[in-house]
C-alpha cells in the first residue's frame, strides 16, 4: 500500500459489462487508470486529486456513480494522518467515515457515517461484525488507526492496494499500459519541481495574563497585538483547547485542559493556528496558563489552506460550555468511565464557523465512550451530536 493512497472502488454490474464501462469511460473527461478486475471490484486511480475544486466537472465519485450506475467507494489512506472512506451514490455524497491519528491520539468522525451503505458492499460472505473492531479501534492510539485503515482494505477485498495512488500510478504507467486489463485515460500532468520550503521557526516568551482560567476570547485578546504585528491581514484558521500536543515536548498532566465552564485549567491553555496571505505563512501560537508561557511558531508554508478563514465573530467558550455541559451530564451514565479529555475546537467548514465539543471518557486505556457536539460558533445552535464507544 502506497504512503498516500486515493482511489475509487464499484462492483462489477451485469448492466455494464467491460466493453460499455471502457466506451463510457472514453467518453468522459476523466483521466487516470481503470485497474484489472480484482474480486469483483473495478477500481479507478485519478491521475489528479479529486477534491471538487480541481474537477470543475464535479467530483469524481459522483460522476463514476452516475456513470456506472452503482455505489462507489472512495477511498483515502495517509500514512500519518488519516483514512476514510466516502461512498457515492446516484451522483450524491451517502457516507462519510474518517479516523484521523497522531502518534498518541486517535480520533473518528462518523457524524456522517451510514452503515448500510457500507455494508451493502462487503464481499459476500462478509459479515458486518467483521468492520466493528475495524471502524471503532478498542485501541485509541495511532499505530491502531494506521492498522486499522490497512485492515480495511483488506476486509472490504479491495484489489491492487499497493497501487492506490495518483502519484503510485503515475509512476508506474508504462509497465501499466503494457498490462492486460489496464485500461489508461489520458496522461499525468507533469510533475511540479520540488520546492524546499524553510523549516519552521520555534521561540517562547512570557506573557503577561489576565488570569489563570482564560476564555478562548480571553486568550486571543491577549495573542491579537502579536498576530496583528506579525501580519495585518492574519486570519484566525483553527483553535482549540487541545495545546500541550502542539508545543511542550511532553504533557506533564492527563487531566482536562479546559474545564467544564469552558475556561483553561491550571496546567491547559488554547492553540491558534493563523495564516496570512501576504506573508504567505502561518504562524502557530499556543497559550500556556501555568507557566505563563507563549510557544511560537512561524512557518514558511505557502500553499493555499485547507480550512478556510474564520472571519465572523464568534461565541466564547464559556457560553459554549454552557450548552455542552448540561448535554454530558444527561449523557453519562453509571457505567460511564471518568472523564479523561475535555477538547473545544473552532473551525470553519464549507463556510460554517463551528464549536466541535468532545468529552472523552476512558478507563485503563481500554473502556473508552466519547460525546462529541457539533454546534455553530456564532449563533450557538447545536446541529450535531455524536456518542461512539
Amino acid at each position: 500500500m502506497s504512503e498516500f493512497s486515493e482511489s475509487l472502488h464499484f462492483r462489477r454490474t451485469p448492466s455494464l459489462p467491460d466493453d460499455a464501462l471502457h466506451d463510457a469511460l472514453r467518453a468522459s473527461t476523466l483521466t487516470g487508470a481503470l485497474l484489472p478486475l480484482s474480486a469483483n471490484w473495478h477500481a479507478f486511480v485519478p491521475f489528479e486529486t479529486y477534491a471538487p475544486d480541481n474537477n470543475p466537472d464535479g467530483d469524481i465519485g459522483a460522476r463514476l456513480s452516475l456513470m456506472v450506475g452503482a455505489p462507489v467507494l472512495e477511498y483515502h489512506f495517509a500514512d500519518d494522518v488519516y483514512w476514510g472512506v466516502l461512498i457515492w451514490s446516484e451522483g450524491e455524497l451517502v457516507s462519510v467515515y474518517t479516523c484521523r491519528f497522531l502518534s498518541r491520539s486517535l480520533r473518528i468522525d462518523d457524524s456522517e457515517h451510514d452503515p448500510q451503505w457500507l455494508e451493502a458492499l462487503l464481499p459476500e460472505g462478509t459479515s458486518a461484525d467483521a468492520l466493528a473492531p475495524v471502524l471503532y479501534p478498542t485501541k485509541r492510539k495511532g499505530d491502531a488507526g494506521r492498522a486499522a485503515g490497512k485492515r480495511f482494505a483488506e476486509v472490504m477485498q479491495l484489489g491492487n492496494v499497493e497501487w492506490l495512488g495518483p502519484t503510485t500510478v503515475a509512476d508506474r504507467l508504462d509497465d501499466m499500459a503494457d498490462s492486460a486489463g489496464v485500461l489508461v485515460l489520458g496522461s499525468p500532468p507533469p510533475a511540479e519541481p520540488a520546492v524546499r520550503s524553510p523549516k519552521p521557526v520555534r521561540s517562547r516568551a512570557t506573557v503577561e495574563l489576565p488570569g489563570k482560567a482564560l476564555t478562548a476570547l480571553d486568550a486571543f485578546a491577549v495573542l491579537e497585538p502579536l498576530v496583528r504585528e506579525w501580519a495585518p491581514d492574519a486570519t484566525l484558521l483553527v483553535l482549540t483547547g487541545s495545546v500541550l500536543d502542539f508545543a511542550l515536548d511532553e504533557r506533564p498532566t492527563q487531566g482536562p485542559w479546559i474545564g467544564a465552564d469552558g475556561r483553561s485549567t491550571l496546567t491547559g491553555g488554547w492553540w491558534f493556528l493563523f495564516r496570512s496571505a501576504s506573508r504567505e505563512q502561518r504562524l502557530n501560537i499556543s497559550l500556556h496558563v501555568e507557566s505563563a508561557q507563549l510557544v511560537r511558531v512561524d512557518d514558511a508554508y505557502n500553499s493555499p489552506s485547507a480550512v478556510d478563514a474564520i472571519t465572523e465573530r464568534w461565541i466564547d467558550s464559556d457560553a459554549v460550555a454552557r450548552i455542552t455541559e448540561p448535554m454530558y451530564v444527561a449523557w453519562r451514565t453509571t457505567d460511564t468511565p471518568p472523564l479523561r479529555d475535555f477538547v473545544m475546537k473552532l473551525i470553519q467548514r464549507e463556510r460554517t464557523p463551528l464549536w466541535q465539543v468532545n468529552y472523552l471518557c476512558v478507563q485503563s486505556g481500554m473502556m473508552r465512550r466519547e460525546l462529541q457536539v457539533t454546534m455553530h460558533a456564532t449563533t450557538g445552535e447545536v446541529i450535531g451530536v455524536v456518542s461512539t464507544y
